[in-house]
C-alpha cells in the first residue's frame, strides 16, 4: 500500500488511479483493518486473563504472539501518514 500510494504518476491516468487508491485506502481499507485489530485486541485480552494456567514453553509463545498483535497496532497510523505523504 505504501509503495502505491509513494509512487510518483507518470501519466494523468496514473494520477488518477493512485487518487481513487489513496481515497479507497482512507475510507474502506483503514477502517476495515482498524475493525479487525479492535476484534483481535479484544481477543487477546480474553486470553490473556486465561494464561495463568499453562507451562512457561506456552506462557513465552503465548506472549510473543502477543508482542506481534500489538506490533499491528501502528498499521493505521502508519496508514494515515503514507495517505497524508502521498
Amino acid at each position: 500500500m505504501e509503495k502505491r500510494i509513494s509512487t510518483v504518476p507518470l501519466d494523468e491516468q496514473e494520477l488518477v488511479n493512485i487518487i481513487e487508491f489513496i481515497k479507497e485506502s482512507k475510507e474502506k481499507t483503514k477502517a476495515d483493518l482498524e475493525e479487525r485489530l479492535t476484534a483481535v485486541f479484544k481477543h487477546m485480552n480474553m486470553l490473556d486473563d486465561f494464561n495463568e494456567c499453562g507451562n512457561e514453553q506456552e506462557k513465552a509463545q503465548y506472549e510473543d504472539d502477543v508482542e506481534f498483535m500489538f506490533g499491528l497496532r501502528k498499521w493505521p497510523l502508519t496508514i494515515d501518514a503514507t495517505i497524508s505523504d502521498g
